[in-house]
């Protein structure tokens, strides 16, 4: 069963991605094409020009190993989830650095194109100089890129609002992607949060990249997160539940973790992983298109089983599965949107920052939390996630019916922005972890802290 379970598909983990029109399958063979092509354009072009620079006798002969070996990274990663074996790990993260140091390497080489292009004497006699130069930039680049990826920065930001009457702190944690990133780093991560002293902490997806991380016990560093009081929440409320009885007011359960998931968590198996999540981890609440309100005590308080005069702090938290269509998205909010209540200060929390506008004009939500991006990871790709999402990164003052006053504080806590009433916030975390290649270049791993006032 292990040889084959890279290969099984989860029911419950791709129903919504399974219903497609007829064009998506038609385009799906046109659309490999066109992935084939650009791949071997960013892999296989600069891994080409290093050994035809520093053999140019042999420049023809060398297309070979220039359109084979940039199939290494996404096989040694296949290999990995197959076997899962500590050697094959070690080779899937040699692939995604061989992989990273191309990426890196291909703007290198196209300068020097240019300059060849404009001094072909030059070319012709010393082209084993853009071979060296190419690669030790590109190794240089990487030894920095590596060493970036595994600091981790807090940035902070302090929010003020009407609806919350004592100062809450809420982490936010994003794409920390185990699989890529192995279990210590996890560990790296939960003692980072612990300093901080969290009221609550919360996953904006894709906690994991690879089948088998939940069942075999990867993630369950997440029990480890230690929160300043008990955090308790009311059942989930889903699309068409009934209105909960005041009369009766449903038992609390305690958690002190609620996440969502992200593209990545259903490409690893969203039925095992979300069974693991339950089974493994009792203090992390999987939120999947569901609702749920969360008592946050007084630090001074007792713990949630004994009474206390303190009712704390309730916050309402709405989490969405991640979806491919910021459409889907907007569809699945304006079905729950009527189990809000809007008196209270209420936080989205969906991996991807789809539907900020639409989800701003349907009202009742106060913060919108979200990842997926990692500001690009790698500069210069940044530059073109910029252009695929105009929330790439940062904190952001959305249009929406939001009644309550609001004021955001910057992450050195010296300027203070005004924010209009009538705007919502989001925020896109450039991501605790990294996909693929351990490196970051011109971007940051990040644990986000909100500390949400009384205005």
């Amino acid at each position: 069963e292990a040889d084959f379970r890279f290969f099984r598909v989860a029911a419950s983990s791709s129903s919504h991605l399974m219903a497609r029109p007829l064009r998506f399958y038609l385009l799906m063979p046109f659309a490999f094409i066109f992935v084939l092509v650009v791949w071997e354009a960013v892999q296989g072009y600069p891994l080409w020009r290093i050994l035809a620079w520093a053999f140019p006798q042999h420049e023809l002969i060398l297309l070979i190993p220039g359109l084979l070996i940039p199939f290494a990274p996404p096989l040694l990663r296949l290999l990995d989830e197959v076997v899962g074996h500590p050697i094959t790990r070690l080779f899937a993260q040699l692939g995604w650095f061989l992989f990273g140091f191309l990426f890196i390497a291909l703007w290198v080489c196209i300068v020097f194109e240019i300059v060849f292009a404009a001094w072909p004497a030059f070319h012709e006699n010393f082209s084993y100089v853009g071979s060296i130069t190419v690669t030790g930039v590109g190794v240089l680049l990487c030894l920095i890129a590596f060493i970036n990826a595994h600091q981790i920065r807090i940035v902070e930001h302090t929010i003020r609002t009407s609806k919350v009457r004592r100062p809450v702190r809420l982490v936010q944690l994003s794409d920390i992607h185990i699989g890529s990133r192995s279990p210590s780093f996890l560990k790296r991560v939960v003692d980072r949060v612990n300093l901080l002293n969290p009221d609550l902490v919360v996953v904006t997806g894709d906690f994991t990249d690879a089948r088998g991380v939940g069942p075999r016990g990867d993630i369950d560093g997440f029990n480890e997160i230690r929160c300043r009081g008990t955090p308790t929440h009311t059942p989930p409320l889903e699309k068409n539940s009934p209105a909960p009885e005041e009369s009766a007011p449903p038992k609390e359960q305690e958690a002190s973790v609620y996440a969502v998931f992200g593209n990545h968590d259903f490409m690893s198996g969203a039925g095992p992983l979300g069974d693991s999540c339950h089974s493994r981890l009792p203090k992390f609440s999987l939120l999947r298109d569901q609702v749920v309100r969360v008592r946050i005590p007084s630090p001074a308080a007792s713990p949630a089983h004994v009474p206390s005069p303190d009712p704390g702090v309730v916050l309402q938290l709405v989490g969405l599965d991640d979806r491919n269509r910021g459409a889907d998205m907007v569809r699945a909010y304006r079905g729950l949107r009527n189990l809000l209540d809007d008196d209270l200060y209420t936080v989205l929390l969906y991996h991807r920052p789809h539907g900020v506008e639409q989800v701003g004009a349907l009202g009742g939500i106060d913060l919108f939390l979200a990842g997926h991006t990692h500001a690009g990871q790698i500069f210069p790709f940044s530059l073109l996630v910029k252009i695929m999402f105009p929330y790439a990164a940062g904190l952001f003052h959305v249009k929406a019916p939001v009644p309550a006053t609001t004021t955001a504080v910057g992450p050195a806590s010296t300027e203070t922005t005004p924010i209009n009433p009538s705007k919502q916030l989001l925020y896109t975390s450039q991501g605790t972890g990294t996909w693929g290649p351990l490196l970051r270049l011109g971007t940051r791993n990040e644990i986000t802290l909100f500390n949400i006032v009384p205005a």
